[in-house]
C-alpha cells in the first residue's frame, strides 16, 4: 500500500491474493509517535476494508457498428443536424427505447425532453429539483438538489455534485416513471437515483437489486429517500432511546424537553412522542407531536428534536437515537458500519455528505446484523418476517418489506 502527494492512498494486490476473490480485508490506521514495530502507545484512528474483487482487463472484441433501425413510436423518419446525432446517442444506450417501450411515443427532435420527462421534474434522476425551470436548447438540466444531467461517455446521464464517491450512483439506463402508480414511481426514482451502486453492492452480496429497494422504499419513501427537500438526510428520532441511553439519568432534564408513552410495560414506548423547548433550548413552545404525518412533512420536527438533545444531552447521546439515511440505520448502531465511525455524529456527517455511505452502510449493518440470509437470491421465497425481525426489529414490518419487492419485481428494471 503506497501514500501519493495528496494523501491518496493505493493498494494493487499481487498473484498472493488470487485465490482470495470475493473475500473482504480489513484495513486499520494507527497514530503513534513511536518507529514502526514499536506499536506499544498506538492509538486507532479509523477502520474500513477492501473487497477483492475480480479484474478483467482482456480488451473487447471488436463489433460492427450496428445498422439504426427506424423508431416505430417516431412520426418523422429523418431528421437533421445534432438533433439526429442525439437521438442516435440516446437510442444506442437504451434510453428513448426505454420510454418508448412504455408508449411514450415522441419527435426525435425532442429526446432530450422525452428523456428529461422520463426521469425529470419532480421525479428527476437525482430526487427532488430545488428549482426550475431547467436549462433548454439541449443543455443540462441542472438545479437538481445535488446534481444535474448532462452527456457522458456513456450517453446522457446523472452526475452528482456531492462528491467523487458519488460518481456511480445512478445506473446506466434509469426507469421511466411515467405512468406508474405512486409506489412503482417511488421505487423506480430510487432505482433511477442510486441503483448503479445498489446493483453493483447486491450482485456482491448475492442479493437482487430489488431487496433493498424493497427496504429503501419501505423505510424511507414517503420521505423522498435519503435526503429531503432542503438536502438534509432523513432521520427519524426516538424519545424512547434517548431515554434508555441518557433519560434515565437525567429524568427532570429529559422530562423538560421530552415525552414518550412510558407506561411501564414496555409496549407502545414508540407511541406519543413529543417535543417542547425552553428559554436556555429553543424549540417548539408548547407540547408537539413528534411524527404527526410519518412523511417529508415530519422533517423539520425530528431536526427539532435532535436540535434539543444537542442542547441538553450534547452530541454523544443526541446522534444516537435517530434512524438516518434511505436505509434508516439507527445511530447507535454506527459501530456495525465498515466505515469505522468513532460516533454517531461522525456517521450522521458521512450520510449527510455522501449518499455512497448510506448504500455501502445498508450492506455493512445487514451483514453484520446477519439478515441477508433470509433474503439471497438463491431463496425462491425470502423470509421478510425474520429479516424485519432482526433488521428493524418489527416482525409486523414484514409484509411491508413483501409488498415493496414484489413491486419492484414488477417494474422489470434495466
Amino acid at each position: 500500500m503506497t501514500i501519493d502527494s495528496n494523501g491518496m492512498f493505493y493498494w494493487f494486490p499481487d498473484g498472493r491474493y488470487a485465490d482470495r476473490i470475493g473475500r473482504r480485508f480489513e484495513v486499520v490506521f494507527y497514530i503513534t509517535d513511536e518507529a514502526p514495530g514499536s506499536g506499544s502507545s498506538r492509538q486507532k484512528y479509523r477502520r474500513f476494508y477492501i473487497d477483492l474483487l475480480q479484474r478483467d482487463d482482456t480488451p473487447p472484441a471488436p463489433t460492427a457498428t450496428p445498422t439504426p433501425t427506424p423508431d416505430p413510436c417516431s412520426t418523422t423518419s429523418t431528421q437533421q443536424g445534432n438533433s439526429n446525432l442525439l437521438v442516435g446517442m440516446l437510442g444506442f444506450f437504451g434510453l428513448v427505447k426505454t420510454a418508448h417501450a412504455q408508449g411514450q411515443c415522441q419527435e426525435p427532435t425532442a429526446s432530450i425532453d422525452l428523456l428529461y420527462e422520463c426521469i425529470g421534474g419532480s421525479s428527476s434522476w437525482l430526487g427532488s429539483a430545488m428549482s426550475g425551470p431547467y436549462s433548454t436548447n439541449n443543455g443540462p438540466r441542472q438545479d437538481f438538489q445535488h446534481g444535474f444531467v448532462a452527456t457522458g461517455p456513456k450517453g446522457f446521464r446523472a452526475y452528482s455534485n456531492r462528491g467523487g464517491v458519488d460518481a456511480d450512483l445512478p445506473p446506466d439506463i434509469p426507469r421511466c416513471v411515467q405512468g406508474l402508480t405512486p409506489q412503482e414511481k417511488r421505487i423506480a426514482n430510487t432505482y433511477n437515483k442510486i441503483g448503479g451502486q445498489l446493483k453493483a453492492w447486491s450482485d456482491a452480496n448475492n442479493l437482487e437489486v430489488e431487496v433493498p429497494l424493497a427496504v429503501w422504499d419501505v423505510e424511507t419513501g414517503l420521505f423522498g429517500g435519503g435526503y429531503g427537500s432542503d438536502g438534509r438526510v432523513t432521520i427519524r428520532f426516538e424519545n424512547h432511546v434517548l431515554w434508555d441511553l441518557w433519560g434515565t439519568s437525567n429524568q427532570s432534564k429529559f422530562n423538560e424537553h421530552f415525552q414518550f408513552n412510558n407506561t411501564g410495560d414496555g409496549r407502545g414506548r414508540d407511541k406519543d412522542h413529543y417535543i417542547r423547548g425552553s428559554v436556555s433550548c429553543p424549540g417548539p413552545t408548547d407540547w408537539t407531536l413528534l411524527h404527526p404525518y410519518g412523511d417529508v412533512r415530519d422533517q423539520s420536527l425530528q431536526y427539532q428534536a435532535l436540535a434539543l438533545a444537542r442542547c441538553t444531552a450534547g452530541d454523544w447521546y443526541a446522534y444516537q437515537p435517530m434512524s438516518m439515511g434511505g436505509p434508516q440505520i439507527m445511530g447507535n448502531e454506527y459501530w456495525r458500519l465498515g466505515g469505522g465511525y468513532r460516533d454517531a455524529k461522525e456517521m450522521f456527517d458521512y450520510f449527510q455528505a455522501f449518499e455512497h455511505y448510506q448504500v455501502i452502510g445498508f450492506f455493512d449493518f445487514s451483514r453484520n446484523k446477519g439478515v441477508l440470509q433470509y433474503v439471497e437470491k438463491s431463496r425462491t421465497t425470502k423470509d421478510w418476517t425474520n429479516f424485519a425481525k432482526f433488521y428493524n426489529g418489527v416482525t409486523t414490518r414484514g409484509p411491508e418489506y413483501q409488498a415493496a419487492y414484489n413491486v419492484a419485481k414488477q417494474l422489470s428494471l434495466p
